[in-house]
């Protein structure tokens, strides 16, 4: 796997939680 590619993966990683975060506040 290439540097590039760990970063776009981890990238995703976060904006998915982010999402997850706004869809459902405590």
């Amino acid at each position: 796997m290439e540097p590039g590619q760990k970063k776009s993966d981890d990238r995703i990683r976060i904006g998915k939680v982010s999402s997850q975060s706004k869809d459902s506040p405590s």
